[in-house]
């Protein structure tokens, strides 16, 4: 049914165990895989650990690219740090990014500004990906980027 499965990685140990069990066996095979770091829920990073988690999600996107060459690489953050967190990860190279409201509450770490709409958090997003020249991509350059077929209108 063109699944395409988008596989969480809580920490940086995920992405070697993923690799181990469920790459080089061949459980999974459908490419490119889509990696996303799930960075700042129950059981993953830490996002109140500051300085570490920048240095940590750092380490951790370079790890996915070394041994998981190839794949879509994402960073889905949460909490108060998740606008430092998300602009490291764009700055890093990856692929996909999520914000919104669902996942934090304030727009910045250390003042207490509430965001009030997802629009208002993606706009920050979307502008300091112009102010530094990265391309926001499509939907439909985003489905062709991740290999998924849309099969319902």
């Amino acid at each position: 049914n063109h699944i395409k499965p988008i596989h969480k990685l809580r920490c940086g140990y995920s992405v070697r165990e993923m690799r181990r069990l469920l790459i080089d066996p061949g459980v999974i095979t459908q490419k490119p895989y889509i990696l996303v770091h799930d960075m700042g829920h129950p059981y993953g990073w830490p996002m109140d650990m500051d300085p570490w988690m920048p240095i940590d999600l750092v380490a951790s996107i370079m790890q996915t690219k070394q041994r998981i060459p190839d794949s879509i690489i994402g960073v889905y953050s949460g909490g108060r740090n998740w606008l430092p967190i998300t602009i490291t990860a764009i700055l890093m190279g990856v692929d996909i990014v999520r914000t919104g409201i669902e996942d934090t509450y304030w727009m910045y770490p250390h003042k207490d500004d509430v965001i009030q709409s997802n629009q208002e958090a993606v706009k920050k997003i979307v502008d300091f990906c112009n102010f530094i020249g990265r391309p926001v991509a499509t939907v439909e350059q985003a489905r062709k980027i991740m290999g998924i077929t849309l099969t319902s209108r």
